[in-house]
């Protein structure tokens, strides 16, 4: 047990296996502390295939796992990838009445994470508190994030709450997990607001937070409170992201506010960043709405200059730009450029939008 201990401290793991055959040549039974010690030396490498053989092993020797050898193997799947084993266990820990701690629980709470249930996340945390294994901010944060793919940003803005009054010592993880809610649950007002209390907290936002919550407000077509998140970046002196350029000239197309879009490119062309197809599509996509046919053609040459991949979506909206403009003759030749890739139902449905317009 103590060798196999040293394997486990020094994650040599290839050891394991030959330690436990020489266990049973020797005629000794091994214990629940010998399994535990064989896992552990498989949880830094991840190896939950072999953490289950040895933990199953034990079973089949009537070794009752303890919180230590379950919460490792919970760990081992947890960090290879293997969530739905990682969910398997810690319900198996439930069975057999053993007292979560947070290690255990933090590793299942991201497996709850990885396969968005949020359900269960909220009741191991209400489990955690009611045994005195009190969860952390690391706790909340990862059942914050387990509503993302949902949306419920009640839930993950009550999660929020409970950390914040439990003096948890908040920071920027848990703030980005509930701002990224409240992305896909469409709610910018709450984006805001949670930005607005992260700095009051003296939380250090990076662009992550900014990023998320200028998607939501693209997403609503809130421009104005896009453009003063970009403010707001620019002021901390937070460097920008591709992500978060394409978030703020996303606002602007939904609101057809094609200038504004440009000014945004051009402020990026005395940067560093890289523009990329997404970048030059929405910028297309404004002019598009507001009819501006000429700027459009503009936008894709520059794109073309750049060799970013000609995506039918920037097309598309060139082509419907066109027809707003009733420019039939450069609708058909744009198609003849895309027809060698095979024409988009989109875009030949545009076309033909853009010759019915002028009659032809």
């Amino acid at each position: 047990n103590s060798v196999l201990s040293g394997c486990a401290r020094s994650s040599v793991w290839e050891q394991t296996p030959r330690l436990l055959d020489q266990i049973r040549a020797e005629g000794v039974q091994p214990s629940t502390i010998t399994y535990s010690a064989a896992i552990s030396a498989h949880e830094g490498k991840g190896l939950w295939e072999t953490a289950l053989h040895y933990l199953e092993a034990a079973d089949s020797q009537n070794l009752h796992p303890t919180l230590v050898t379950c919460g490792v193997a919970i760990s081992t799947c947890a960090k290879g990838a293997s969530w739905q084993s990682a969910v398997e266990l810690q319900a198996k820990t439930q069975l057999h009445r053993l007292p979560p701690s947070e290690v255990s629980c933090n590793s299942a709470l991201a497996a709850y994470q990885r396969v968005d249930d949020w359900r269960r996340s909220v009741l191991l945390l209400a489990e955690m508190r009611a045994l005195n294994a009190l969860p952390s901010v690391i706790s909340y944060s990862t059942a914050v994030a387990s509503c993302t793919q949902s949306g419920w940003w009640e839930v993950a803005c009550s999660l929020l709450g409970e950390a914040r009054e439990g003096h948890l010592g908040m920071n920027v993880i848990i703030y980005n997990s509930a701002i990224s809610v409240c992305e896909k649950g469409e709610e910018w007002q709450r984006a805001l607001m949670l930005l607005a209390e992260a700095s009051e907290l003296k939380v250090e936002l990076d662009v992550i937070s900014y990023n998320s919550a200028l998607s939501t407000c693209g997403k609503a077509m809130e421009w104005q409170a896009a453009l003063g998140l970009w403010t707001q970046l620019q002021r901390k002196r937070l460097k920008p992201t591709i992500v978060t350029l394409n978030s703020a000239i996303t606002a602007c197309e939904r609101a057809a506010l094609w200038q504004l879009a440009l000014h945004l490119l051009q402020e990026v062309d005395a940067s560093v960043l890289h523009k990329d197809g997404i970048t030059f599509n929405s910028a297309v996509s404004a002019c598009e709405k507001a009819g501006q046919w000429q700027v459009a053609l503009c936008l894709l040459q520059q794109s073309e200059q750049q060799r970013l991949p000609r995506s039918a979506t920037g097309f598309s909206a060139a082509i419907s730009a066109c027809a707003r403009g009733t420019e039939w003759q450069v609708a058909l030749a744009l198609l003849n450029e895309v027809q060698k890739a095979g024409v988009d139902a989109i875009l030949l449905s545009a076309s033909i939008s853009a010759c019915d317009r002028a009659a032809e």
